[in-house]
């Protein structure tokens, strides 16, 4: 009976460790500059999440974490991302099953970039972090499911283009 117990306490504990759930904001008010500006911290703290949190790990909050970035990012008057034709390639993957993550990890990694970089309207710049963002993501997604989009990104990474690849893609 003992033995039983341990092994459904271990088993539980590995479930909470690897269902790894991020805190996010409830019922904030995001109306006014100093509602976002106030929000900031708690942008960046999901975002972080966001981006360190592996796309196919199931059991987390990973949605309501996105929809807050997103409200955040759509209504706050001090950061602006734009989606390049950057992604065309990879919008236009058929039969990735995480193709739309991976947007929204471009995306998040394009405001986390321009939250810590205030004044800098570098858009390539803005936009390789975003890409470098999904790379990252895209190399922690357990199996064999492979994007050839992303594969090229981590291609050109690898060989130094990936900065100039996208500077003359904007």
């Amino acid at each position: 009976m003992k033995r039983l117990l341990l092994i459904c306490i271990l088993f539980f504990m590995q479930l909470c460790v690897m269902a790894q759930c991020m805190d996010v904001p409830g019922n904030c008010k995001l109306e006014t500059k100093e509602d976002f500006d106030r929000q900031e911290p708690s942008v960046i703290k999901c975002i972080d999440w966001f981006l360190s949190t592996p796309i196919d790990e199931v059991g987390n909050n990973r949605n309501e974490v996105s929809s807050f970035i997103m409200k955040w990012i759509s209504g706050t008057p001090t950061v602006t991302v734009v989606i390049s034709d950057v992604l065309k390639p990879l919008m236009e993957e058929k039969g990735y099953p995480y193709s739309t993550d991976l947007i929204m990890v471009y995306v998040a990694g394009m405001a986390k970039f321009a939250i810590q970089n205030p004044g800098n309207d570098d858009k390539t710049k803005v936009q390789l972090f975003g890409i470098e963002s999904m790379i990252n993501s895209y190399s922690k997604i357990s199996g064999k499911c492979k994007s050839k989009s992303m594969e090229k990104f981590i291609s050109l990474q690898k060989k130094g283009q990936l900065e100039l690849w996208v500077s003359n893609h904007l």
